[in-house]
């Protein structure tokens, strides 16, 4: 009985773990490609959805970010930020950052390639490897 839940407690932190690389990427490649396009980190907006990864672990990706530098700050703060107002004409506002690159010709990625679902499956597998 103590054995498995070592084995649970095991999973669940791998989970963690995992979850928490997958982010860091993502704000690793969006603040490099705001700072690559603008020559600023602007103020961000992360969007988390609704599922229950966020949900178990935000609490975690919270302080991650905090012991990162980052600053928590409200959604009002985050988009009074004067990139809130540029919106590209080639891209829908949720990838504001990318239609803003592509506009400028930006020649480095406009993708970040952590999202694409066979890295995501070879991330999150071997979480219970």
């Amino acid at each position: 009985r103590d054995l498995f839940a070592k084995e649970v407690i095991s999973a669940e932190d791998a989970l963690r773990r995992a979850y928490l690389e997958a982010t860091s990427h993502a704000l690793d490649f969006y603040d490099g490609l705001a700072r690559a396009t603008l020559g600023r980190s602007p103020k961000h907006v992360l969007i988390l959805h609704e599922t229950d990864i966020n949900a178990l672990f935000l609490a975690d990706l919270i302080r991650y970010l905090k012991q990162r530098g980052w600053k928590i700050i409200p959604a009002e703060e985050a988009y009074a930020d004067p990139v809130s107002q540029q919106i590209p004409g080639s891209r829908h506002t949720q990838y504001r950052l990318n239609g803003i690159a592509e506009e400028k010709s930006y020649k480095g990625p406009l993708d970040n390639t952590w999202a694409e679902p066979a890295k995501m499956d070879e991330l999150f597998a071997g979480a219970f490897r």
